[in-house]
């Protein structure tokens, strides 16, 4: 296992994904202090897929974990980090995130946008590390732990849901993707992979790719917010629009359409 170095494990022992000390603590996704606020929901959805160039995505697994949301923990980080700087970033973004969840009006300056990105950043690390197939490397939750910055290809949309199931729920989408001289077909390794996070009015759609090519997701709506990489000085919430959970079933399906068009298997 220590030959591994995208997995993190060492001589049979989980190590954080952060620090890379053990023992390992489980994370709440879902801070424990919005469950009051939350509904109680086991929308919880992971698809795996590979394509082609001359075929559609095809989707060869596909499974929906058991259990509401709200308890969802994983076990990649140890206690130092989950009681140290994750802590104190919760605790930092709580008072506008809160209000945020709750559909209230709220005004996100710079310094809070950096903020809510660097928490949410995390929150989609550590749901990357969930099962044994991860889109990012040990090196960049490291990274990202000793600059602060969301890893490079991240992309952070934000949008108010006003209703439904997506309020809190998550799915999340794992495809192959490449410029089109090193596309590998049914062979691509898949790299690539899409968060869709229900935390009450507050849904967060992410992805990670990797950092050599520009994926460039843009949502033509006044509906979507993007978070990262920063745009605005000053973002008002919630948007204008609000989106319905058929809707925000559309959002979380983004990178499963991206797959699916032959013509855009492979990224120029």
């Amino acid at each position: 296992m220590a030959n591994r170095p995208n997995v993190p494990f060492r001589k049979g022992r989980s190590v954080c994904i952060f620090c890379g000390a053990t023992p390992t603590t489980k994370e709440h996704i879902w801070p424990q202090w919005a469950h009051s606020v939350l509904p109680r929901s086991e929308m919880h959805g992971r698809f795996i897929a590979t394509g082609r160039r001359s075929k559609p995505l095809r989707t060869h697994r596909h499974y929906n974990r058991q259990g509401s949301v709200q308890t969802f923990r994983v076990k990649r980080v140890c206690g130092s980090c989950n009681s140290g700087w994750m802590s104190a970033q919760e605790t930092a973004v709580r008072p506008f995130v809160e209000r945020m969840m709750l559909g209230k009006r709220t005004f996100l300056n710079s310094e809070r946008q950096r903020a809510l990105a660097h928490y949410l950043a995390y929150k989609v690390l550590v749901l990357d590390w969930a099962d044994e197939e991860p889109a990012s490397t040990l090196e960049v939750s490291s990274t990202f732990h000793k600059t602060g910055a969301p890893p490079p290809g991240m992309l952070i949309y934000l949008f108010n849901c006003w209703e439904g199931d997506w309020r809190a729920a998550l799915r999340t989408y794992f495809i192959g993707l490449a410029p089109e001289d090193r596309f590998l077909g049914p062979d691509m390794p898949k790299n690539v992979k899409s968060f869709a996070v229900g935390f009450g009015n507050l849904f967060v759609f992410a992805v990670l790719t990797p950092p050599e090519f520009d994926l460039n997701i843009e949502f033509d709506s006044p509906a979507a917010v993007r978070l990262w990489p920063m745009r605005d000085t000053q973002i008002i919430w919630p948007p204008r629009y609000p989106i319905s959970s058929e809707e925000a079933n559309y959002v979380a399906g983004t990178l499963g359409r991206i797959g699916e068009a032959p013509n855009v298997i492979g990224i120029d």
